[in-house]
């Protein structure tokens, strides 16, 4: 953001109060000014075609008047094109500088979000800074990647699960699909039974447990 600089003693200056009439409406009309010259850049030009502007909703006459009067108090002066607000540039930057400045903080705003998206990390989603306490567990609820490196050392994980336990399948033979087998094995086997690989004349019968 650009600033337009004014001296606090201003309206006491000479300048100011050249006339009878319309001191202050004159002064509005030359802060007004700085602030155009400051927010386009002009180096104090005020071009003809921008003095409508200077102060949205001030007639056109009204500006021709002011700034025939600030031409006459000193305080502009008439160039080609329009005018020159006069010691612009002593008091404020230059477009060069102005540019400068905003590219200087331009690079270190990209160099701040760089820094910190590099120890950034996602927890449930979202991106979160690194912590800066010792403490490196993760928020109530939530958990850390593995792979993730907080003031260099590696996220120490809670308790390991203990190793599930595999219970073993049912033992299990292959019988031929007469009228007898089948028989026995509803009268000694479970009712589930898969097709075999040895053909459809046998079926594959899980034997209970004893």
């Amino acid at each position: 953001m650009t600033w337009a600089r004014l001296d606090p003693d201003a309206p006491q200056h000479p300048k100011h109060h050249h006339g009878q009439r319309g001191k202050l409406e004159r002064f509005g009309f030359f802060a007004a000014s700085l602030c155009y010259a400051a927010r386009f850049l002009t180096n104090g030009h005020i071009p003809a075609g921008a003095l409508d502007v200077i102060f949205p909703g001030t007639p056109p006459a009204t500006c021709r008047r002011l700034a025939a009067e600030l031409v006459a108090s000193g305080l502009w002066e008439a160039c080609e094109g329009g005018w020159q607000i006069h010691d612009f540039l002593k008091y404020q930057p230059t477009r060069e500088e102005e540019l400068a400045a905003r590219h200087a903080q331009h690079v270190k705003s990209v160099a701040g979000g760089l820094a910190r998206a590099s120890m950034a990390f996602r927890i449930a989603g979202r991106f979160t800074s690194l912590p800066t306490s010792q403490d490196t567990s993760p928020p109530a609820g939530e958990s850390l990647a593995p792979s993730l490196v907080q003031a260099g050392q590696r996220h120490q994980p809670g308790p390991a699960r203990p190793p599930a336990r595999h219970q073993p399948l049912p033992q299990s033979r292959l019988i031929e699909t007469t009228p007898a087998s089948l028989e026995a094995v509803r009268n000694g086997s479970d009712e589930e039974r898969t097709a075999s690989p040895l053909g459809p004349g046998y079926i594959r019968a899980w034997q209970r447990d004893p």
